[in-house]
């Protein structure tokens, strides 16, 4: 990857930037420190907030949850709406898909990776290899 390279952020990479006793949080601080180290870029869908949010009320706590939350908006995180047609597309991938546990917000961020030109994905999920995008950890 090179200088400037936009990395959009999966759900599991931010979990594990947030928890300090989740399994990839080591795994992410410093794939973090190698972003920062290359001057890139980092980027998520309002798909990923929304799963995001989700997982961190579910699985730790409404504060965790809200704090992401009021993380992204006062941080000016860049985000990238998933807006009609990127939904139907990543909809279409999606009922393309033979295996289990495949999800709706992964297909969502293979075609914004395509569509705004997102070369490398924060996360732990095999399945963006399928479409040859890169894992950054």
């Amino acid at each position: 990857m090179n200088n400037g390279t936009t990395i959009l952020v999966d759900s599991d990479a931010f979990i594990g930037w947030l928890i300090a006793n989740d399994a990839h949080h080591t795994q992410v601080k410093s794939a973090l420190e190698k972003i920062d180290d290359m001057a890139g870029k980092l980027t998520t869908t309002s798909y990923v907030i929304a799963e995001t949010t989700t997982l961190l009320s579910r699985h730790y706590s409404q504060e965790n949850a809200c704090q992401f939350l009021r993380y992204i908006h006062t941080s000016d995180f860049p985000v990238i709406e998933i807006v009609e047609q990127v939904r139907q597309q990543a909809e279409e991938l999606f009922l393309t898909q033979r295996t289990e546990k495949i999800s709706l917000i992964d297909c969502a961020n293979v075609i914004a990776a395509r569509r705004y030109n997102i070369q490398a994905i924060l996360g732990f999920d095999r399945f963006y290899s399928r479409f040859d995008i890169p894992l950054v950890q």
